[in-house]
């Protein structure tokens, strides 16, 4: 009898020592207000969301958050080598590894003229640098109707190049004005309820058939919903496919509309 105290301190302690594991795991939520975004659809707040991304990459990761009815306007900041390493790709916003982009029912809105991908990782020449990235509860208004070049080919509302741990979930993407999203070369990956509403090329590229030293595919991932319509295709490659991909070890749901599955 005289162990029993003894034991019930043991797994107090363990009790303890796990809750505070949890609390280590559960990431810094950063709030994009606080960062100064104004969420209005007229105001400039790309550098406001940049700081935010880039304060949570600071410490190692977290979540970013918006708010449901804010409309956040982005411009184009820049560019990045992509593949091929020839090419450099314009974008709004870069996400690091570690890093969750929830705009909890939220908007991102391309700007005119931009001619821009909305959202890019960081290191889009290599594969697999970037790792454990989120994008989910969000409408991404890539504003296609009001670009001005619809020629380039390259660019998306979502661009991700050689991702690990890549998550896409409950994300409508709106008249995009190339591809709703151009995602290639991720691995592990999670991609659920995600919408494509008007494209002026591609809807979604989940990959092409690259080269051995260059792998476009994407490989041990898990299609769940996944839907595209009015994929117009009038780029210079007169695409206007709602799906294209290659697939290595994953989940993807039979559909019409897949090729190359």
């Amino acid at each position: 009898m005289r162990y029993i105290p003894m034991v019930f301190a043991m797994l107090f302690a363990l009790a303890i020592s796990g809750c505070a594991d949890e609390k280590k795991k559960t990431p810094k939520v950063y709030e994009l207000k606080t960062y100064g975004t104004v969420g209005d659809g007229v105001a400039n707040d790309t550098a406001a969301i940049q700081a935010a991304i880039d304060a949570a990459s600071l410490k190692g990761g977290g979540k970013v958050v918006g708010r449901k009815r804010d409309t956040y306007l982005i411009y184009s900041t820049g560019s990045q080598p992509g593949y091929p390493r020839a090419r450099h790709f314009p974008y709004a916003l870069r996400i690091p590894s570690n890093i969750t982009l929830d705009l909890r029912g939220g908007t991102l809105k391309l700007a005119d003229g931009q001619n821009t991908s909305m959202i890019m990782n960081m290191n889009t020449e290599d594969g697999f640098k970037d790792k454990h990235i989120t994008l989910r509860n969000m409408t991404l208004d890539n504003n296609g109707d009001n670009q001005t070049d619809k020629l380039s080919g390259n660019q998306a509302a979502l661009y991700f190049y050689g991702v690990d741990d890549l998550r896409v979930e409950n994300v409508t993407v709106r008249d995009a004005w190339v591809h709703s999203g151009r995602i290639r070369n991720v691995s592990n990956s999670y991609f659920h309820n995600i919408h494509a509403d008007g494209s002026h090329g591609d809807c979604w590229m989940f990959g092409q058939t690259g080269t051995p030293d260059r792998p476009f595919d994407t490989r041990d991932s898990y299609f769940g919903t996944v839907t595209a319509k009015n994929c117009s295709g009038v780029t210079s490659r007169a695409a206007g496919n709602s799906f294209v991909g290659a697939f290595k070890r994953s989940f993807v749901p039979r559909s019409e509309g897949w090729a190359n599955c």
